[in-house]
């Protein structure tokens, strides 16, 4: 499987680009701080 991994600063628009990417590419975004929230149940 390969990863693609978006960096920088909060705000930037890395999630709307990610999205855009995978949507593009036929591949599965997953947002971190969506799973992480998942994980450890609180923003």
């Amino acid at each position: 499987m390969k990863n693609i991994i978006i960096t920088g600063f909060s705000g930037t628009g890395k999630s709307q680009v990610a999205r855009e990417v995978a949507k593009w590419l036929n591949w599965n975004f997953v947002d971190t701080d969506d799973e992480i929230i998942k994980l450890v149940g609180k923003p």
